[in-house]
């Protein structure tokens, strides 16, 4: 697992101690310890697919180097540190990193995942809760200031 912010090698963007701290404090999070009493321990591996399928999403601004596996850190985004990884892309690939160990989740998509049930005469479809593929929404929140499109808030104080 190399947590190096900005290297070349980059495949997370927490170490273990991180998010072993980060779940320590964590309610539901009973999964994500288990994980690691495996053999061998299936938390680096959920780390790294979480930090690899944040990566497929389009985030404001560019990398902060050419040469950075991972797409964070990143310039050009206000108020953001283009040095570090903001708290909420840890957050959002810990919580990640556990819906994966947690959930059915697939990372493929074929097109039929948004569905429970197609029934082609009578019509009849039900669609499922998620499609797999899809961020899970409590993760997707930690993005929505940082993801590509996403309306930047400001606030006005008067004096």
């Amino acid at each position: 697992l190399d947590a190096t912010g900005g290297g070349e090698s980059a495949n997370s963007y927490v170490d273990l101690a991180e998010a072993n701290a980060y779940f320590a404090d964590r309610l539901d999070s009973d999964a994500w310890t288990e994980a690691g009493a495996t053999s061998p321990p299936r938390q680096e591996r959920a780390l790294i697919t979480a930090a690899y399928r944040l990566d497929q999403e389009e985030y404001r601004g560019e990398k902060a180097s050419s040469t950075q596996a991972l797409a964070w850190p990143r310039v050009g985004i206000p108020g953001v540190d283009s040095t570090a990884i903001p708290v909420e892309i840890k957050r959002a690939q810990m919580e990640l990193a556990l819906a994966l160990l947690t959930e059915e989740t697939s990372l493929a998509d074929t097109g039929l995942e948004a569905f429970e049930n197609v029934k082609i005469g009578p019509i009849d479809i039900t669609p499922r809760q998620r499609s797999a593929g899809a961020l899970p929404a409590h993760v997707r929140r930690f993005l929505r200031g940082v993801l590509a499109g996403s309306a930047v808030q400001f606030r006005i104080v008067r004096g």
